[in-house]
Formats: structure tokens, C-alpha cells, sequence
């Protein structure tokens, strides 16, 4: 059994390995590599046997937004294992192999979304709870005068780019996007559905959704600082225009509004120096405030 980084002729057995584990399929795998600007193929390790691709680990180069600076981080995904050959300890061997890549890196923060804890534990991760909440579409207010809504266009980036800055900078532990080829290539290929609110010629908010049951989970969303209520009519509007009973979404992003909790996320997160004063993930989590927020469209 060899382990060791991807090569990248085996960029889409790598593909087909990851969307065989997992049912969201091979081209997922594929735009989520081809489309990140800050993709490194040395940062994929692989266990093989007889020319096959068994098992996986990615580390993703992030930053998230700690103390109003981006802090160097590596996130774990594509962590997978062919059914056979599970219960063998191969994740754990590359994630170890992972962990030596970001210390070489200087990527003392890392994250992950998963649940199981004991197994990544072993690798330092302790869960920390992002809260989300529900807020029924009768409750989000109607537009205001002179406001108005559509679809997002692509000359609209821009101004999505200054509010999103403004507006997340605002939540410790959200993701920097920081760079154009983030948006141009990441951001726009996840999204699906999404609009803005205008008002006296300018993009006041930007929300991009998906439909959940009978309702929509916000997926990315921004405003002008201190006025979110041209966030929250522009997400009834789009309730309304989508015949959603209820929104879901980060807890303090909806924090203005009739909120009901509804789920913790499933972030994990180590640190294996200070960061800001914190010395353990505990200590990290407390200085949020209970105010993390983070998008689905920057999830990996």
C-alpha cells in the first residue's frame, strides 16, 4: 500500500474516487478543484494499491477572519475510503500526512465539517457550535419605499464583493475571500440562486438560497453594516417570490428577526499555536461570542 500526494494525471481517478464515497458524484470533486484559485495538488494525499486509488485526504488553503485580520488556515475535505478497505487506519495515515504538509505550511488553524469526533480528535479537532436559526417568511418585512428586487447579474460582483467584505468582517471565524479569482471562479460556480436589494441606484444586500422542504436555507448573504433590514425584506422577497414558508440561515446574521433555533453546525476546528491570546479551541470558540457565521457556498 503506497502513500503518498497525488500526481496529476490522476486527477480524475482522484474525481471518481471521491464522488464514489460520496453521492454528490465525481463533478462536484471536480469543480471544487479545478475552480479554487488556491488549489495546490501537493496538498492531496492518496493511499493506492495495484494502480487504485483507495483513499483520500485534501487540505484546502483558507483564511479565516480572526481578531479583523484573515488568519492562514487548512480545511480537511475529501476524506474517504473505499468501502473494502475501511477499518485499516488509511485516513488516519493521511491525515497525519496532512497535519506534517500544514506545519510545514504554517497553517496553524485548521478546520473540517464533520461528526466524527474520535476520530478526528486524534488529529487535535474539537467540535465548536455554530448556531442556525429559522425565521418563518411572514415574519420578514415587506420592501421599502424605493427599494427593489432581481436576480443577480455578473456586472453586480463588484458591489457583492464590498458588501460581503464590510458585512462578514463583522463574524470571527468567517471565511476571507479576499481575492477576484475567489469570486470569479469559486463563489459564482456554487451559486445557484441568487439576488439583490436596490435602492437609490445602489446594491444595498446580496442573499443566493436553496429550497429546503417547504422553505429556503440561505447559502450566502450580505448587507451595509447597520442596515440589515434591507437583508431581511430582501430575503421575505424572496420567500415570497419562491413560496417558502420559512428561511433558515446563520443565527446572527438573523439575529434582528423572530428566531428559532433550530441546529448547531458541524465545524470542527484545531490550533496548534496562539492564536489572538487562545491557546486551545475552547478558548478560540469564547472569543466568538457565540457570533460565528459562516456560508454554505464556502464549505469544502
Amino acid at each position: 500500500m503506497a502513500m503518498r500526494t497525488l500526481k496529476t494525471h490522476e486527477l480524475d481517478a482522484w474525481y471518481a474516487l471521491c464522488g464514489t464515497v460520496f453521492p454528490v458524484g465525481s463533478a462536484y470533486f471536480r469543480r471544487h478543484f479545478e475552480m479554487d484559485p488556491w488549489a495546490d495538488i501537493d496538498g492531496i494525499f492518496v493511499a493506492e494499491e495495484d494502480g487504485r486509488l483507495v483513499s483520500s485526504v485534501r487540505v484546502f488553503t483558507r483564511r479565516l477572519m480572526l481578531g479583523g485580520r484573515p488568519v492562514l488556515t487548512g480545511g480537511i475535505g475529501e476524506v474517504c475510503t473505499l468501502p473494502e478497505y475501511r477499518g485499516r487506519g488509511l485516513s488516519d495515515r493521511l491525515l497525519k500526512m496532512a497535519d506534517d504538509y500544514m506545519d510545514a505550511h504554517g497553517m496553524y488553524l485548521r478546520a473540517l465539517y464533520g461528526v466524527l469526533t474520535s476520530h478526528y480528535g486524534r488529529h487535535g479537532f474539537t467540535p465548536v457550535h455554530p448556531h442556525y436559526g429559522r425565521v418563518r417568511a411572514q415574519s420578514l418585512p415587506a420592501l421599502g419605499r424605493g427599494q427593489s428586487v432581481r436576480a443577480f447579474e455578473r456586472a453586480d460582483l463588484p458591489a457583492a464583493q464590498g458588501l460581503y467584505d464590510l458585512y462578514m468582517g463583522q463574524f470571527p471565524l468567517a471565511f476571507w475571500r479576499g481575492e477576484s479569482a475567489y469570486w470569479e471562479r469559486w463563489v459564482l460556480a456554487e451559486w445557484r440562486d441568487a439576488w439583490v436589494l436596490e435602492e437609490g441606484g445602489r446594491i444595498c444586500a446580496y442573499v443566493e438560497v436553496k429550497a429546503q422542504q417547504d422553505g429556503l436555507f440561505v447559502r450566502d448573504a450580505a448587507c451595509v453594516p447597520g442596515e440589515e433590514g434591507a437583508l431581511y425584506a430582501l430575503l421575505g422577497e424572496v420567500a415570497r417570490a419562491r413560496g417558502a414558508a420559512f428561511v433558515e440561515g446563520p443565527a446572527p446574521v438573523l439575529a434582528g428577526l423572530p428566531c428559532e433555533r433550530v441546529e448547531d453546525g458541524h465545524l470542527m476546528l484545531a490550533l496548534t499555536a496562539p492564536l489572538e491570546g487562545a491557546a486551545t479551541v475552547a478558548e478560540l470558540e469564547a472569543l466568538t461570542g457565540g457570533r460565528i457565521a459562516q456560508w454554505e457556498v464556502d464549505g469544502f
